[in-house]
């Protein structure tokens, strides 16, 4: 098995570069032609729904061939690296790559902390930071929130969700249903419109039951059934879904305490950081070769790459000058990439072992195909 490496010519950026030129407001990226096409035909509602986690091998192992999602499949794209939310949703929001936007992954050094970027708090030690520490670190803008025509812009979200993706027309749900009926509503008044939606549950139901559960089956049949109904009653509506990454599941030993190998802590400068299936290591000068040679235990579970060696391999995309400064350091000297044998690394005591509760039976952030490629669905 090789590394999948994110392609940003065919990669989730590139859905959102469409999508922003349709609304007038390019942001030079390479687009999606197929895509382009469809929008170019006039629909009074376009419809993007991001399903979290619902990566393309995971919708095969739910939903039969001849299912609607699967039938309007068109394309198949790459995720980022780390194939992490909140890389990968910020991502798409901004139409920009990680290179550009810095949103690298779940937790991030910066100095003396290391931050959850979503939750503005210390991963660490949880002391919660100044309200909007991250936005004003790692500032952008959203492709929709400015358009260069008269298409209205609305967003519809959980109402839990703990950071903001809201601009334009702001909606809110609590359920599946829920959010349906507020999409449905939408698209029924008048006037031009373009609907940013996201659905966070169904990343969550397979953290906490594994990607072959029956509650994730559960979920993604009610979603099958769902955008089935919202197109047949809003038949002059174009709807777009697309995931973040996809999951794979943990081995029941898959919890690797990487933070308890003295041979590696000894070497890094700075906390662990980033994400479990897409580590950074910040190594202290001249301890190279040990690092390397410490983590040659990890190897049949992780790939192991000098950072440097995926930035000139553009898998961040390409850094400007001033971004390579300013966001270079968030990187480490060494990236770690999960591959398909079910390990993530924790690293602190109590950390990143569960998800509400629940010890994870599923998760990403890594460099397979189950967490790096995602449908493109135009209906």
């Amino acid at each position: 098995m090789k590394a999948i490496l994110p392609d940003y010519n065919n990669n989730i950026v590139n859905v959102s570069a469409t999508l922003a030129n349709y609304l007038g407001a390019p942001v030079g990226m390479p687009t999606i032609k197929i895509l382009e096409d469809e929008l170019s035909k006039g629909y009074t509602n376009v419809v993007f729904i991001v399903m979290d986690g619902m990566g393309k091998k995971i919708l095969e192992k739910h939903l039969p061939e001849k299912s609607f999602l699967r039938r309007h499949i068109k394309q198949t794209v790459t995720s980022v690296f780390p194939s992490t939310t909140t890389n990968a949703t910020t991502t798409i929001l901004s139409a920009t790559t990680p290179s550009q936007h810095g949103w690298f992954a779940w937790a991030m050094n910066f100095g003396e902390r290391t931050v959850r970027l979503f939750r503005d708090n210390d991963y660490y030690s949880n002391e919660t930071l100044e309200a909007g520490f991250v936005r004003e670190k790692l500032p952008y803008k959203k492709f929709f929130e400015k358009t260069g025509n008269d298409i209205q812009c609305f967003t519809v979200v959980p109402k839990k969700l703990g950071h903001d993706i809201s601009a334009g027309h702001h909606r809110t749900f609590e359920t599946m249903e829920f959010m349906f009926e507020v999409l449905g509503s939408v698209c029924k008044t008048p006037k031009k419109k373009f609907v940013y939606s996201y659905f966070s549950d169904f990343d969550t139901m397979m953290h906490n039951y594994g990607t072959q559960g029956k509650q994730a089956h559960k979920m993604l049949v009610k979603f099958n059934k769902y955008v089935t109904k919202l197109k047949k009653e809003c038949p002059n509506t174009l709807i777009v879904v697309t995931a973040d990454h996809g999951q794979v599941d943990l081995t029941q030993n898959g919890h690797v305490e990487i933070y308890k190998d003295r041979a590696i802590m000894d070497c890094l400068s700075h906390n662990l950081s980033l994400d479990p299936r897409g580590a950074a290591f910040h190594v202290k000068s001249g301890m190279k070769g040990a690092f390397k040679k410490a983590f040659e235990k990890y190897t049949d579970d992780f790939y192991l790459f000098e950072t440097d060696v995926l930035i000139e391999m553009g898998v961040f995309g390409k850094f400007s000058k001033a971004g390579y400064e300013r966001l270079r350091p968030f990187l480490g000297d060494y990236m770690a990439g999960g591959k398909d044998t079910g390990k993530m690394l924790v690293f602190a005591a109590g950390k990143e072992y569960t998800s509400q509760g629940n010890i994870y039976k599923g998760h990403h952030t890594g460099m397979t195909e189950d967490e790096m490629f995602v449908p493109l669905i135009i209906i």
